[in-house]
């Protein structure tokens, strides 16, 4: 197994938590809502569509 195969790995589970998932992307989205003043309602829509993609309901088994 090499070292890219190893990283795979660890971001798919990674991927997998949603607890994890859900807190990266809180984080990150209120650090862009203090960027980006004015536009918080498309940040939190990025935000859902990213949850559904990388959370628990995005993976499929």
């Amino acid at each position: 197994m090499g070292i890219f195969d190893s990283a795979k790995d660890k971001l798919n589970e990674a991927t997998r938590n949603e607890g994890h998932t859900d807190s990266a992307l809180d984080k990150a989205s209120e650090m862009a809502k203090g960027r980006v003043e004015g536009h918080d309602d498309k940040i939190d829509k990025a935000r859902e569509m990213a949850d559904g993609r990388l959370g628990d309901e995005g993976h499929q088994a």
